[in-house]
């Protein structure tokens, strides 16, 4: 169709009207979502740092340390009351291969007091005490029943002996007593070379030998004679 130059201008208003893009053409040129309206640029949208599950890792990690270090350490049947020392250990769920007893005297002469081979007390339930809660008994123990369990002719405490091991010491028995015995320095509990002598007779026979590395065995009769130095 022929137009004329001076109506050019109205005839392409009026005729060759603007061709519109598609909708979905257009919002996704805009970077708008055509469902939710939210902008979505060519880069994409920054991704957040995860700051609440670093969190929750620590928190974790600080518990796990928690009961690591608040948790005790707990040797296999073991008592607290001498260093670990395995003279204190429990003898429960041990395969016990030595049973038998032995009697101990202890006996003080102090002319001061007026005592003369008095008799010190060896207290019952000694290597009874029980760990944690739980019953425990040690290698050496006296009697949970009475002060004394007397022998007809001394009057000595008698000490059971039932160990995992054969290697058992009069040391041994004093460090479940919780009393010293020390050749060297010259103590018996608390009893002291320097204020008293000290004789230790093994069946009726005078030891020159280390107290504490006795050897015990099955009915031997040990005795302590300690006599106030005047």
């Amino acid at each position: 169709m022929f137009v004329k130059s001076a109506n050019l201008q109205t005839h392409m208003k009026s005729v060759h009207k603007k061709k519109l893009k598609p909708k979905h053409l257009e919002e996704s040129s805009s970077g708008v979502s055509a469902k939710d309206g939210t902008s979505k640029g060519r880069r994409g949208s920054a991704v957040s740092f995860p700051w609440k599950w670093l969190g929750v890792g620590i928190v974790i990690l600080i518990l796990v340390l928690a009961v690591v270090v608040i948790k005790p350490s707990l040797p296999s049947n073991s008592s607290s009351n001498n260093n670990n020392n395995t003279a204190a250990e429990c003898i429960e769920g041990k395969n016990i291969i030595a049973r038998y007893t032995f009697t101990l005297h202890i006996l003080i002469t102090d002319d001061s007091k007026g005592l003369q081979n008095y008799t010190q007390p060896i207290s019952y339930g000694i290597g009874k005490l029980p760990y944690l809660g739980q019953p425990c008994t040690r290698k050496m123990y006296t009697s949970d029943a009475e002060p004394y369990e007397y022998n007809v002719s001394s009057q000595a405490a008698i000490v059971h002996v039932e160990s995992p091991t054969t290697s058992n010491t009069l040391g041994d028995f004093f460090k479940i007593w919780d009393q010293d015995l020390n050749y060297t320095q010259g103590v018996v509990m608390s009893y002291h070379r320097t204020a008293y002598t000290i004789v230790m007779k093994v069946n009726g026979q005078t030891q020159s030998g280390v107290w504490e590395h006795l050897a015990l065995q099955n009915g031997m009769n040990i005795v302590f004679y300690l006599t106030k130095i005047s």
